[in-house]
């Protein structure tokens, strides 16, 4: 069916840098254009060269022009100068949506704990981590929903925020924030934590919970994977966050 109001982005690719010359910066983006209500859109006053087309709209996966996988790149698009090039169409795919809850080991709900969407990535060397796709925090129920998922499979990990440094810092007359030389007064005091830590004043959480994977582990290897098909609301894992012990270590 025709989709209107999805938003079409075009960056031109910079020509190859010529042999010894410095290579140019990223592709330069231009202004976004909507479908209207037929699905069409039209691209207008375009110089030659070689740009990148992608489509997306609330609620589908974002898609690129000849794109076969949500992981893949796309086909660029070749403009020659007085050309005119038709029927570049996009199919978008309905994402998904995850929810579920985060307590401690007695059941409790905890608030403001960072969930996260991640997919496996290899270094160069071959070894394998997590990136970040999406995150969200936990309501006061302890609840979390990750929406807009472009369909795949994923690992999902908690981490606690780092709230329970509010409760120390508030009140101190000087407070100097870590990688800065400034100090800040108590009257700023707050402003700052809210620019450093996004977080609810009134929220307390102990130092000693730590990062925790589905399903309740904290070694990201042992972590589960969770399918998110195009258009599912997929019932997410239920994550009890793991307390452990802090050391230190001096060398």
């Amino acid at each position: 069916e025709p989709l209107a109001g999805a938003q079409v982005l075009v960056l031109r690719v910079p020509a190859p840098a010529a042999p010894g010359a410095q290579a140019t910066a990223n592709p330069t983006p231009m202004a976004p254009i909507f479908t209207e209500n037929d699905g069409k859109f039209v691209i207008k006053d375009l110089s030659a060269g070689v740009y990148r087309v992608n489509a997306g709209h609330n609620g589908y996966a974002r898609q690129e022009n000849g794109q076969r996988s949500p992981r893949l790149p796309g086909t660029p698009i070749t403009v020659q100068a007085g050309q005119s090039v038709k029927d570049i169409v996009f199919r978008l795919t309905p994402a998904g949506s995850m929810t579920g809850h985060v307590k401690d080991s007695k059941g409790q709900p905890l608030a403001g704990i960072v969930v996260q969407l991640l997919r496996p990535v290899y270094t160069q060397v071959g070894k394998r981590m997590l990136a970040n796709v999406a995150s969200v925090r936990t309501d006061d129920h302890g609840q979390y929903r990750l929406y807009w998922i472009t369909p795949g499979t994923y690992y999902v990990g908690a981490s606690p925020t780092s709230t329970y440094i509010r409760t120390f810092l508030q009140g101190q007359p000087n407070v100097v924030p870590a990688g800065s030389n400034a100090s800040v007064t108590a009257d700023s005091t707050a402003a700052v934590l809210e620019s450093l830590l996004g977080t609810n004043r009134n929220e307390v959480l102990q130092p000693d919970f730590v990062t925790t994977y589905h399903p309740n582990t904290t070694d990201h290897l042992k972590a589960a994977s969770i399918d998110v098909k195009a258009g599912s609301d997929v019932r997410g894992p239920d994550i009890t966050l793991a307390q452990e012990e802090a050391f230190t270590v001096r060398g």
